[in-house]
Parts: structure tokens; C-alpha cells; sequence
């Protein structure tokens, strides 16, 4: 990645949006009784502690979204512009539904502007991507059969059917081709999901349009599952034990996750294989989520990718 750049530090009043942790107070030097304080005080402790992180990611041309080691087992992620909390939602979810999932625990959210600080608990171990080159096939397949069971896991989350689908705090469903678009209302059942991913289609013939339509909308119905929504080699964390086997240490990013047709994910995975293609992380995907499950509706996804916008 080479050299991390200064970070940007907040200028606009900051706010609480979440509840910090005592230790995300002991790291902004904040008084640990109490939850208020003024926005200036917030703002000030913030630009002060955020001159002591150590930078673990960076995006190279956006110094101000990043990932940063902050205090003992704690960590911040910086999204500016931010849409939603989806993310951190998430992480509140999964610490009451699924307590034993390896996912990073909730200390807390700032907002400064339009920018979310978001403190989690470090996850330990490295990203799979790092070291999926070096591995035998043997550990891959090792690791995809991990993975596979805690996607299973996430599965059996029960969805209510008073719950809209996409992310759990009601922020709405995300489908991400060249842009993110986020549904402009609740959307309730799988039926009314598809329909807005066709909603952008652009394509210059009526009756073409119309072929797909249908043939996109009679392929069999399907369950509403919990879903990462971005699950990617970078996302994963891996240790060694002492034996050289590689075990799923942690899942991170969930700004995608949400409920989803069960179907959902398998597209999702593969946003970026290319007829070009050299890593063969597409070729260990988890069972559960993977195209050979859900062939038809991959296929049909991959015919409307290019009309989606």
C-alpha cells in the first residue's frame, strides 16, 4: 500500500451517536460517569486523541476514510460521507443474536459532519488476502469449510415477517454494481427486492427488457437469510496455530449486511471476476454462498449486470 498520509482531523461539532465504552472514554480523556458532554469538549478530545492512532488501512485516495488501532483491543473506522450506521447496527445485532460469532464488538459511534467514528474491538490475526497466495489447497479448502459453517450460522438468524429487508436497523436494502443504490422505501417481500434491482435498468429495447423481467422474476422462490453482503478476501481474518493450519480469526465490514434473499450473496461475491481473473479465491467460495448453488440466478444476474446502474 506503501506510506499511510495525515489523516484529517474534525472541525465540526462532534455528537455521540452511540454510547462509547469506558474504554473509548479512557482513550478521548473523557470523565467515565457520565455519557454527556459538550460538543466542543467532544470535538477537542477527539482532534487530540486521533494525533496518537496508529494507522492499520488507508484508501489511497481518501485519507480521511481509514482504519486505526486507537487503544488496548480497540480500533476506529473513519467513513467520511457516510449514508447510515448500518455497519454498527449490525454489530449491536449480532452481539445479542449471535454472541459466539467472530465479528468485532460495539464501543461506541462520534459523528463529526458527515463523517462516522466508529470504535469496535480489534480482531486478531491477518486479512486472508494477505496470505492466500502462499497457501496449499489443503488450507484453502480448510478455510472455506470454516467460513461456510459461520455463513450457515448467520442463515439461521429468524427473520420477521414485520422486519423490511435490508439492514437491521431499517436503513433499507443496498445493491452495489458500479454504484451503490439504496431503496428509496421498505421493502417487504423478495418479489418487491427484485423489482428494484431491475428499477435502474437501462437497456434500449422494450421486449428485451420485458425477456428478462420475466425470466428473472420466475425463478423459484427462496428464503430471506442474514447476509454479509461483501464477502471478499479482504474482509476475513485468519491465524496459525502452532500445528500451520489457518482458522477464520474474524469477519469484518459489514456496511453491506442485512436480510436478503438467501440467493443474494452468490452475486455479490463475485462482483469483481473478470474473464481475466487470475486469484483463485472464486474457485474455493463457502458452499452455502457460492454461484454453484444458486447457478440460475447468478447467470440472470450476470445477463442484467451491464443494463444496472
Amino acid at each position: 500500500m506503501g506510506a499511510f498520509q495525515p489523516v484529517p482531523l474534525p472541525t465540526t461539532p462532534a455528537r455521540i451517536a452511540f454510547p462509547l465504552s469506558p474504554r473509548v472514554r479512557t482513550f478521548l480523556a473523557l470523565e467515565e460517569e457520565t455519557q454527556n458532554v459538550s460538543d466542543s469538549d467532544l470535538t477537542a478530545a477527539l482532534r487530540e486523541a486521533l494525533k496518537n492512532i496508529e494507522l492499520l488501512w488507508q484508501t489511497r485516495f481518501c485519507p480521511g476514510h481509514y482504519v486505526a488501532k486507537c487503544a488496548s483491543g480497540i480500533v476506529v473506522k473513519v467513513s467520511p460521507l457516510f449514508d447510515d450506521l448500518t455497519e454498527y447496527e449490525t454489530l449491536q445485532y449480532l452481539e445479542q443474536h449471535a454472541p459466539h460469532f467472530p465479528v468485532p464488538r460495539p464501543h461506541g459511534v462520534i459523528v463529526s459532519g458527515k463523517t462516522a467514528y466508529i470504535f469496535m474491538t480489534l480482531m486478531p490475526g491477518t486479512t486472508l488476502k494477505q496470505v492466500w497466495s502462499e497457501m496449499a489447497e489443503t488450507q484453502k479448502i480448510s478455510v472455506s469449510k470454516q467460513l461456510n459453517k459461520l455463513f450457515q450460522e448467520l442463515r439461521t438468524l429468524p427473520h420477521s415477517d414485520s422486519m423490511s429487508l435490508g439492514g437491521v436497523g431499517g436503513q433499507g436494502c443496498k445493491d452495489t454494481r458500479r454504484v451503490t443504490r439504496v431503496s428509496p422505501s421498505p421493502i417487504s417481500n423478495i418479489v418487491e427486492f427484485r423489482e428494484f434491482q431491475l428499477s435502474s435498468a437501462r437497456c434500449n429495447s422494450r421486449i428485451y427488457y420485458e425477456f428478462l423481467h420475466k425470466l428473472t422474476l420466475s425463478i423459484p422462490s427462496v428464503d430471506i437469510v442474514f447476509t454479509h453482503g461483501d464477502v471478499r478476501t479482504e474482509n476475513i481474518m485468519v491465524e496459525r496455530n502452532a500445528n500451520g493450519d489457518y482458522f477464520v480469526s474474524g469477519i469484518v465490514d459489514w456496511e453491506m449486511s442485512g436480510f436478503y434473499p438467501e440467493d443474494f450473496e452468490c452475486t455479490k461475491t463475485t462482483n469483481t471476476l473478470a474473464t481475466h481473473e487470475e486469484d483463485d479465491w472464486f474457485l474455493y467460495l463457502p458452499e452455502c454462498i457460492s454461484p454453484t448453488k444458486f447457478p440460475l440466478r447468478w447467470f440472470c444476474d450476470r445477463l442484467w449486470y451491464d443494463h444496472i446502474h
